[in-house]
This record gives structure tokens, C-alpha cells and sequence, in this order.
């Protein structure tokens, strides 16, 4: 039985199929130059740093929402057992282990687990004899047997320096969340000496 002629693919050489042929027949090498190679690693490097930098700012904006959230819930479930328990309740901040403490439902929001500090805490003190409302920075807020507190403010600072202000209105137990000190020392009656 006669054997078919051979093709021309056949009969290349290895290194002739691994090439292919540029203009005027020269072969041309298949694949990429440590230089191509090294250019696309440096732009997918700058590609992900600028995508990485233009989501952190949104990322530390649901942090200080989330623990904006985590603050009202406990605030609102020690409001209501201090109705109905004869023992008066209360938060404390410990400004060493960073972290509040909610009396009556034995709650402790940790704040060195997150990436959130609390760099103030201030507390309104009660008009007392006609004088104008103060406040000072104070590390236990008291919640009477009608569930009703001194309006209070904490300040949220993340690592990269954004500030959000959540304030509680004592009263009422509304809360507020703004990045205007000014409004913070409006509703705490503070002097701007302090």
C-alpha cells in the first residue's frame, strides 16, 4: 500500500511550528517579551491600587453605618427594660478598652474589633435654676425608670480620618447622624470655648 506524501506540516521541524512568518518570510517567535510581559503586570497593579483607594471611602461609610445601627438598637432595648425594671439602667464608655456598656441588657459593643474609634463622648447637662444647658465629656449616661436619658453624643472617627457623629436625644431617644460638630454642640448646649 503506498504511503501519502508527507504535508508540509509534517514535515516542519518543531521549531518551525512553534514560529509563525512575518512580512518577508522572516519567522516570528509565538508568545509575549519579558518587557510586554512586565508592562501589563505594572498597569494591572496600578488599575487595582486605583480601584482599591476609590472603594475604601464607601466601605468606612457602611462601617460607621453599621455601628451607627448597632448604637440605636442597644440604646432602644436598654430605653425599654429601663421602663419596666425597678433598677435605673444606663451606658457606660470605657475610654481604655474602647468600648460601651449597656447596664440593663447586659450589652457590650467592643470597638477595638472594628476598624472604628471613638475619640469623644459627650454628655448634656440637665437646665438646672434657669441656666442654660452645658455639657461635659463624661463616660456614663443614666436612664431614668421612664426610659429617658441626657441627650448624648459619640464620635466616630475611621482609620482613614472620616468623622460621623452619632447623637441621641435624650427625651424622645431619636437619633442623629451628622458630620457637623457645630450641630453637635448646638443640641448639647456646648460653649465653643471648649
Amino acid at each position: 500500500m503506498p504511503t501519502s506524501p508527507a504535508t508540509n506540516w509534517e514535515r516542519a521541524s518543531r521549531r518551525e511550528r512553534i514560529s509563525r512568518r512575518g512580512y518577508f518570510g522572516r519567522r516570528m517567535p509565538v508568545g509575549f517579551s519579558l518587557i510586554e510581559l512586565m508592562v501589563v503586570i505594572v498597569l494591572l497593579a496600578l488599575v487595582s491600587t486605583v480601584g482599591a483607594v476609590s472603594v475604601a471611602g464607601p466601605l468606612d461609610a457602611a462601617r460607621l453605618a453599621r455601628l451607627a445601627d448597632q448604637l440605636e438598637s442597644a440604646d432602644h432595648r436598654e430605653r425599654s427594660l429601663a421602663r419596666v425594671s425597678p433598677v435605673p439602667g444606663g451606658i457606660e464608655f470605657d475610654r481604655i478598652g474602647k468600648r460601651l456598656h449597656f447596664a440593663l441588657s447586659n450589652r457590650t459593643i467592643d470597638l477595638k474589633q472594628t476598624s472604628i474609634d471613638v475619640n469623644d463622648f459627650w454628655v448634656a447637662q440637665p437646665v438646672t435654676g434657669g441656666a442654660p444647658a452645658s455639657s461635659r465629656r463624661g463616660s456614663l449616661v443614666p436612664y431614668g425608670q421612664s426610659g429617658q436619658s441626657l441627650t448624648y453624643a459619640v464620635k466616630l472617627v475611621t482609620r482613614r480620618q472620616q468623622v460621623s457623629w452619632w447623637v441621641v436625644l435624650g427625651d424622645s431617644g431619636q437619633t442623629l447622624v451628622t458630620t457637623d460638630e457645630g450641630k453637635v454642640r448646638w443640641l448639647l448646649g456646648r460653649r465653643r470655648s471648649t
